[in-house]
């Protein structure tokens, strides 16, 4: 989108993060933009099976070396040019640093999601970059597409969803007539009128704010379904419009939040099939 010009993609190798760079390659073909890989080498706290191999540090860096060399024949592919940088460090602390000292405006990580726990856990590294990053994380799962035509926008009225609306707005305005934005609340079955109301009132303020964009939307406010969570609502309503991303806030940077992120954020991440942008700013 031309709303990005500077993108982080993180790397390591496998086959989630080769998927997430060629999404990042071709995220607007139409826009010209700046693309940096970071691959990460974990810093050697006595691996038993260097012992007595005298240049360590050598075969670690060259590891590294190697792995940004793909994405280079990735890039080369796509015909885009990249720039890299090899870091050394607990990963997640120097994607981080990365993207500030690029100024990057938005970091792109795969999801792996291959067994249930992962799925849950939606990936220890994911995890921490979501919940300690001042900018917005892409996470695409494996196999996904990155795509605008229908974008799904959760809110709850607060602050946080608040700015995720806007950022979804944004994104619709730039996508033109092709673009839909579909605007999702749910409400715990516990719910208090005085929380229903609120959450009517977000959906009330996205439709009017997209009207007056000429943007294409429609509002659902859905009540706590019996035996059905609420991240399990979310997966089915963008099932059900076919969503090609879901743009989530994120409950900001403070105290446990930054581990946890937020259970709806991660589980949805973790489960969905589609593309999730995670709004920070």
């Amino acid at each position: 989108m031309g709303k990005y010009k500077k993108i982080l993609v993180a790397f390591d190798g496998s086959k989630t993060s080769m998927h997430a760079l060629r999404q990042a390659l071709i995220f607007d073909p139409h826009e010209k933009k700046e693309i940096v890989v970071i691959t990460v080498n974990p810093p050697y706290i006595g691996d038993l099976e260097l012992i007595g191999v005298s240049n360590i540090q050598d075969i670690i860096i060259g590891q590294g070396k190697k792995i940004l060399s793909e994405a280079e024949e990735i890039a080369k592919e796509e015909g885009v040019s990249i720039k890299t940088r090899l870091e050394e460090g607990e990963i997640f602390k120097r994607v981080l640093d990365t993207a500030e000292e690029e100024k990057s405006d938005l970091i792109i990580i795969g999801r792996r999601g291959i067994t249930r726990l992962e799925r849950a856990l939606m990936g220890n590294v994911t995890a921490k970059v979501i919940g300690h990053s001042a900018r917005n994380v892409l996470v695409v799962p494996r196999d996904s597409i990155i795509k605008w035509d229908n974008i799904i926008i959760t809110t709850d009225g607060s602050k946080y969803s608040e700015t995720a609306a806007q950022e979804a707005l944004a994104l619709a305005k730039i996508c033109g007539e092709k673009c839909a934005l579909h605007a999702l609340a749910v409400t715990r079955r516990s719910a208090t009128e005085k929380r229903i109301q609120i959450s009517k009132n977000a959906l009330k303020e996205i439709q009017s704010n997209a009207e007056k964009e000429n943007i294409k939307a429609d509002t659902l406010l859905v009540k706590g379904k019996p035996h059905e969570s609420i991240h399990e609502t979310i997966i089915e309503y963008a099932k059900e419009k076919n969503a090609d991303i879901i743009v989530m806030g994120s409950r900001g940077r403070t105290g446990i939040h930054r581990l946890l992120v937020g259970s709806v954020v991660e589980r949805v991440i973790g489960h969905t099939s589609c593309p999730v942008m995670v709004v920070k700013k």
